[in-house]
């Protein structure tokens, strides 16, 4: 899938961005089927990790799980979860559904993204190599 026009002037934009430059270990693009995402590291202390992400249209998150409690907010776009085999649609126009709670070791996956999406996600306790390193 072709990347966003958007996507494409965030890269040419990016290595201009002193904050990004500075810190490169936490600048990441995830492997994921169809689509493009990738997330900016905002804060890790070992406790809880932030992450600001931003996920192209169409993208698709395989199944997969981890053992930490994951935390995810919505401000632009929508796209769907599947969370222990139930579909949950997140959108960012509509409050009670811009958020979603991840328990630990639970099978979750993104089938539907329907927007280019820019999401924040927060995991606790800090992930191991979250946000430094894609899983």
């Amino acid at each position: 899938m072709e990347a966003s026009a958007g996507l494409k002037i965030l890269r040419e934009l990016t290595p201009q961005l002193p904050a990004l430059v500075r810190s490169g270990t936490t600048t990441i693009e995830y492997n994921i089927e169809n689509g493009e995402c990738f997330g900016f590291g905002l804060y890790n202390n070992g406790k809880v990790a932030v992450q600001r992400n931003f996920i192209s249209k169409g993208s698709l998150f395989p199944e997969h799980t981890h053992g930490e409690t994951e935390h995810i907010v919505i401000y632009s776009g929508s796209l769907t979860f599947v969370v222990d085999g139930e579909s949950k649609k997140l959108s960012a126009d509509i409050p009670e559904e811009n958020h979603i709670l991840i328990p630990p070791n639970t099978q979750h996956s993104v089938i539907e993204v329907e927007e280019d999406c820019w999401i924040i996600g927060i995991t606790i306790p800090a992930g191991e190599g979250y946000p430094d390193a894609a899983k």
